[in-house]
């Protein structure tokens, strides 16, 4: 019996031992206390952080170790008001910021000691850490941010059911890696939903390099894209192409329909290789970027039409994001006024706090072909035109707005006056889809094109609208 208490006194003796050694080994400071602060543990990263001897301070009390000040040592009569991560900072010496996670330890419902785990903040890496918060907070409201961006999703303003949706499965994607292609009118925020999903990305660090395919010479795309080595052409050296800017970030290809075909069959390469060479280069380079795109036009039309590859828009769309235009979410039209507005007065110092209900009936009452890019236009030169109003009104409004504006009034004129403006609108919007439709042989291809829109959205408006045809509508 005597020799098996033995046996198990001298494991548990063992796991003591092992104990301590592990505890030694962390680099976190790690102290315990009796329940008055007595020191009966204490490992050697807190004895190098304090520049104490072990065995000079085992069995002495914490307050009297921290040099009488209350900041440093436990406060016992406080531990169980701690957050329950236990955490708190306290200082060493005044010099270097310690923060510490504190516990009572209980055996059989008495409470036996305080552990606590420690570690100390290197002073300049707190200083750094505060000199980056602030220049992200300078870099917030002056611009760009490091990796060449000024947009995050947050920054996309919309409310409608449409665009809610669409920002809920841009900022799904964005954590992922696989290649997007954005479609949506021009105007209707393209970049900002690329930069949104690029600072959203475990790319985020790297560059976001933004390229608009049609204005580039097509002489001149390869080059741009892939790079050169000298000598490759009259005046050619040796230069980084935009895939090589982008490396372990993201480029985005804008306007990616206007990308010579000859051009589309090399980046479909660069795609399904992970790889590229320079123009008149043999050395080959890894492909390390995300690629994202946009068209502003239905791509389905596009592949129709020749203008875009079908091979290069399936490895381009693993996701397909559609951003409807303005005319489409007038619900978003006053959010997007007063951040505007917003943007205004800062640029501007004014104190600008909306429009007047006329200036506010005619902007509903607008079809905005340039969707949201012409409405912040407006709203930037209505502010430059405005003479100290708190509000913006009509007399601001810029001509050419004026004009198309009574132009339309005129055109609504056959309209019913009767119901509310939605239900005028809507009346007006079905004889515009009817008269279309009839005009284009109820070719629903042919109306959607017409009218700048997809054909599924052609679709939809028939159907919410309950629009009567003469003869059944054709697809193709």
């Amino acid at each position: 019996m005597a020799f098996k208490e033995d046996s198990q006194i001298k494991d548990l003796k063992k796991r003591i031992a092992l104990y301590e050694e592990i505890l030694d080994m962390i680099t976190e400071g790690v102290f315990v206390t009796d329940p008055d602060g007595k020191i009966v543990f204490i490992n050697k990263f807190s004895c190098v952080l304090e520049n104490m001897d072990r065995d000079s301070v085992i069995g002495k009390n914490e307050y009297e170790i921290a040099g009488g000040r209350e900041a440093y040592s436990l406060d016992h009569k406080q531990i169980d008001m701690f957050p329950k991560d236990g955490s708190r900072y306290f200082y060493n010496s005044g010099k270097a910021p310690l923060m510490t996670n504190c516990y009572p330890f209980y055996f059989d419902g008495k409470l036996e000691n305080y552990y606590s785990l420690g570690f100390f903040l290197d002073y300049t890496k707190v200083q750094l850490t505060k000199i980056l918060e602030f220049q992200q907070k300078l870099l917030n409201s002056t611009g760009k941010s490091n990796n060449e961006t000024t947009f995050t999703l947050d920054d996309f303003i919309g409310t409608s059911p449409e665009v809610k949706k669409m920002l809920d499965i841009a900022r799904l994607v964005a954590m992922k890696d696989s290649n997007v292609m954005i479609y949506g009118e021009t105007g209707t925020g393209k970049e900002i939903i690329a930069q949104g999903i690029h600072n959203g990305s475990p790319h985020r660090e790297g560059k976001f390099v933004a390229v608009n395919c049609a204005a580039i010479p097509e002489n001149l795309m390869e080059s741009i894209l892939f790079g050169s080595t000298k000598g490759a052409f009259t005046g050619a050296a040796d230069k980084k192409g935009l895939i090589e800017e982008a490396a372990n970030g993201t480029l985005f290809l804008d306007e990616i329909n206007s990308m010579p075909y000859s051009i589309q069959g090399k980046m479909l390469r660069v795609l399904q290789e992970k790889t590229f060479q320079r123009v008149g280069g043999k050395t080959t380079i890894k492909a390390t970027c995300r690629f994202l795109s946009a068209c502003n036009q239905d791509p389905w039309e596009l592949m129709r039409e020749g203008s875009l590859r079908e091979d290069l828009f399936f490895r381009l769309s693993t996701v397909i994001l559609f951003i409807p235009p303005l005319s489409e979410r007038m619900e978003d039209l006053e959010p997007l006024i007063q951040g505007f507005i917003e943007k205004g007065n800062r640029r501007y110092r004014t104190s600008v706090t909306g429009l007047d209900p006329a200036c506010l009936t005619l902007l509903e009452q607008y079809s905005w072909p340039g969707n949201v890019r012409e409405l912040e236009h407006l709203i930037e030169y209505m502010m430059n035109m405005n003479n100290g109003d708190p509000v913006l009104k009509v007399k601001d409004l810029p001509p050419y707005f004026v004009q198309s504006t009574k132009s339309q009034q005129r055109n609504h004129g056959e309209i019913s006056a009767e119901g509310t403006l939605k239900q005028r609108m809507e009346r007006f919007e079905a004889e515009i889809i009817g008269s279309t439709l009839e005009k284009n042989g109820f070719n629903i291809s042919k109306t959607a094109r017409e009218l700048g829109i997809r054909r599924e959205t052609l679709h939809y408006r028939i159907k919410k609208l309950e629009i009567k045809t003469k003869h059944p509508l054709q697809n193709e």
